[in-house]
């Protein structure tokens, strides 16, 4: 992993939650990322994009309506890796699903967090 690694795991660390407007849901911001993803309902072969991502969770676009409190089998595509995972959904609203991870591993959650600060965008924050 590069440096940037321990960077991101700062970054994790040292934002405070809660950060941004009031009625901020997330104790993170996400950072505004399009990447491929692979999702569906046990096996993932729909393929959307992400809108935004973290390493807790993600919004993408989907043709798809899933209900809140089901669980989806995805495949995040970045650049060379891919890293499979299942989410919860959290909200579905207009085409646009969010998500949030239930297995990410530790080494796949800095990947997710290098990737995003690499990308050097600034985060979300709703």
């Amino acid at each position: 992993m590069s440096d940037l690694g321990s960077g991101a795991l700062l970054w994790r660390v040292l934002l405070p939650a809660g950060c941004g407007s009031t009625g901020q849901r997330r104790a993170f911001p996400r950072w505004r990322i399009h990447v491929p993803v692979l999702y569906g309902a046990g096996v993932p072969t729909a393929l959307g994009m992400v809108l935004d991502l973290n390493d807790d969770g993600l919004s993408f676009r989907s043709e798809r309506p899933y209900r809140v409190d089901s669980v989806l089998d995805m495949e995040l595509q970045l650049d060379q890796t891919s890293i499979a995972l299942k989410a919860l959904v959290r909200r579905n609203t207009e085409g646009v699903v969010g998500v949030q991870f239930l297995n990410l591993s530790r080494s796949n959650r800095l990947l997710v967090l290098d990737y995003c600060v690499g990308k050097h965008q600034p985060p979300r924050e709703n």
